[in-house]
């Protein structure tokens, strides 16, 4: 990476973690003040004598002290929670299962360095390395882009218009927003699936596009496998990265095609890493609470995933109800862009390297707007290159034809102006989730 290419992506990541942290200490009330409670709780229980957060200049333990109740806010009202305590019941089971025990063990997989530590620092943690996660992300996200482009017809376009670098710089100003600053899981799970794509790219020799083929030194076959081990961990942190399995069954299909049953072994090696995840997390809650919990351990396959999810009304078309219509709203902009993305990769400039990531993003459209809380789409799409990657190439295309690109400007505001409306919002506990 070039160093002036690195100054820019970190210039405006900087300025937008500012601003977000600027706006959430000026939001003036909040809608919903149920969190306080959380707060009330921890104030009686720490021990301030230890607390990380007093090793700290009175300036910095001001800001923390205004910003760090308002990130409790939707989900982190229960990860703030699992962060100091842990689990207390059944449904919690399904948040983020690697994501609060990684914040919440980190104090003891690093001893010596860190005192003793409270709900405070653990959700100053947690902030930490959700931002951390956001910034490396961009980072990867630019080689990735970088090698992507390099093994197809977009090549003279990525290199003389830099759409890596216009690529990690979107993705700081991703319109999943804060969300990838609050103490959430889906700057980290972004980060893991943005190795996993890396490591998996890497693997391939692409000269012959219509017949990709592993490259045959050990090094990079192992760079393949351990692609799944990251990809099992994203599924980890968001169960929605269990899509990018997708990539593994894609690969084993064109081997078998071939009839090229060694190179067929590697993807079968490395999305079996995330078949186990997945039995893994299934079977946890299973092992801890059945048969004495009955209900829906009797079930044919016994997941709490599925029986929470159906008591929290998420079911197929549940969500298709005219009250919804706003959080439609908030997800169609999302929506469209992933769409226009894979139209653009699949027949107006092709890119056989990225045909996968399409599918990928058809699946997860079809798993949001037909069974899930719709109005989430933005920010657990995070996890997906496909969109930085589309801007990034309408920003090139349209500089190489000299072009005003009225459209593409359009969607780079959606960036900025949402990311700010939706801080706001977030800072007030008002809607999207």
């Amino acid at each position: 990476m070039k160093l002036a290419h690195l100054a820019k992506i970190t210039g405006l990541f900087l300025l937008v973690k500012v601003s977000q942290t600027l706006i959430l200490i000026n939001v003036p009330t909040r809608f919903d003040t149920s969190s306080q409670i959380i707060f009330g709780n921890a104030v009686v229980q720490q021990h301030k004598e230890t607390s990380i957060l007093l090793q700290l200049s009175q300036p910095f333990l001001q800001i923390l002290s205004e910003l760090l109740p308002k990130l409790v806010t939707w989900d982190t009202v229960y990860l703030s929670s699992f962060f100091a305590n842990g689990l207390k019941y059944e449904h919690e089971f399904v948040f983020a299962p690697l994501w609060w025990r990684l914040i919440k063990s980190l104090p003891e997989i690093i001893p010596g360095t860190l005192p003793s530590v409270n709900f405070y620092d653990q959700l100053l943690i947690g902030t930490l390395v959700a931002n951390a996660s956001h910034y490396l992300a961009c980072l990867v996200l630019y080689g990735l882009t970088n090698l992507v482009f390099s093994s197809n017809t977009l090549k003279a376009r990525s290199e003389s218009h830099n759409v890596a670098l216009r690529a990690a710089m979107l993705y700081a100003i991703s319109p999943a927003g804060i969300f990838l600053t609050a103490p959430y899981a889906e700057s980290i799970c972004a980060l893991s699936s943005f190795v996993a794509l890396y490591l998996r790219e890497v693997s391939f020799d692409r000269r012959f596009l219509m017949k990709p083929t592993l490259k045959s030194a050990p090094l990079f076959q192992a760079a393949y496998i351990l692609s799944g081990a990251f990809v099992a961990t994203a599924f980890g942190f968001r169960s929605n990265a269990v899509l990018l399995g997708y990539l593994y069954l894609s690969d084993l299909y064109v081997f078998l095609r071939a009839r090229s049953y060694k190179s067929a072994l590697i993807p079968l090696l490395a999305g079996s890493q995330l078949f186990a995840a997945v039995l893994y997390l299934g079977y946890l809650p299973y092992s801890l609470l059945c048969p004495q919990r009955g209900e829906w351990c009797l079930n044919t396959v016994p997941s709490l995933f599925t029986h929470a999810q159906a008591r929290w009304s998420n079911g197929f078309l549940s969500y298709w109800t005219l009250n919804n219509i706003p959080n439609f709203a908030f997800a169609l902009p999302t929506a469209a862009i992933l769409l226009a993305a894979s139209r653009h990769f699949t027949f107006t400039y092709p890119c056989r390297n990225v045909y996968a990531h399409c599918s990928i993003a058809y699946l997860l459209l079809v798993m949001i707007f037909g069974f899930s809380n719709v109005q989430i789409l933005t920010r657990v799409a995070s996890f997906l290159p496909l969109p930085y990657w589309y801007i990034a190439d309408k920003l090139a295309l349209t500089a190489q034809k000299g072009e005003t690109g009225g459209f593409t400007k359009l969607m780079v505001s959606y960036c900025v102006v949402w990311g700010a409306t939706q801080t706001a919002l977030f800072g007030a506990f008002l809607p999207p989730a």
